[in-house]
């Protein structure tokens, strides 16, 4: 069965053929365009919740929790480039991106029971399986990729690296799933499609970030926890 291209797919290719190289560039320059690039996403996703947020009756509680959360998920994102490095922050959008389309590909392909029709009605088990598969085959893939080019790893190493990145891709994975429930009942509450409509079919930032922003947090408590595992 083939996924057709429909206008709103092919917007959204285009859109991601233009983000991609834009972070992955602010990722491998680092510092200040880095730093920028964080920032800028922060400010944007900071103003999409809090346009959702004044369309609730518990305005003042939901601002406050966006801010909590923006600021949480964004500084994590800082924290995973700048004191971790390019092969660790690489990692992380791979395994994000991955997820992204995994669940989009098993979700078209297969279909099947609805994992949560009433908040999120296109998401699918066989979905939800996708997402938690494809994280651990890109962080695999880019990892041995990355470190047989930069000579990193023992075959031991690597063994140990193909062992983590089974539990830490489909963790990721798992979360990431959950963070983009989390924004489609958010949506869903205050009964819009999209939560703006900066990136042609995709909407809002919130939308294409929701993902990210849960699973950046629980990678960073990986990488602190477990550096030595990665590093082998």
């Amino acid at each position: 069965m083939a996924i057709a291209i429909s206008p709103r797919l092919l917007k959204r290719i285009i859109s991601a053929s233009i983000i991609i190289p834009i972070v992955v560039a602010g990722i491998l320059y680092g510092g200040v365009p880095f730093i920028l690039l964080v920032s800028a996403n922060a400010v944007i996703v900071m103003y999409e919740w809090a346009t959702l947020s004044m369309k609730t009756k518990q305005r003042s509680l939901f601002i406050l929790l966006g801010i909590f959360y923006v600021l949480v998920a964004f500084w994590s994102c800082y924290l995973i480039r700048m004191d971790f490095g390019v092969r660790y922050a690489l990692l992380f959008v791979i395994m994000i991106w991955a997820s992204d389309i995994g669940g989009y590909v098993f979700g078209k392909l297969i279909g099947g029971p609805k994992m949560a029709k009433t908040i999120s009605p296109n998401k699918t088990w066989a979905g939800f399986v996708g997402a938690a598969v494809f994280p651990v085959i890109g962080a695999n893939i880019f990892l041995h990729t990355y470190d047989y080019i930069y000579g990193a790893q023992t075959w031991d190493g690597i063994t140990k690296v193909s062992l983590a990145m089974f539990i830490v891709g489909a963790i990721i994975g798992v979360v990431g799933q959950a963070g983009d429930l989390m924004i489609s009942w958010f949506k869903r509450h205050v009964q819009v499609k999209d939560t703006g409509v900066i990136i042609p079919g995709h909407g809002g930032l919130l939308d294409r970030v929701d993902a990210m922003m849960l699973a950046a947090p629980v990678y960073l408590f990986f990488i602190l926890r477990f550096t030595y595992v990665f590093e082998s």
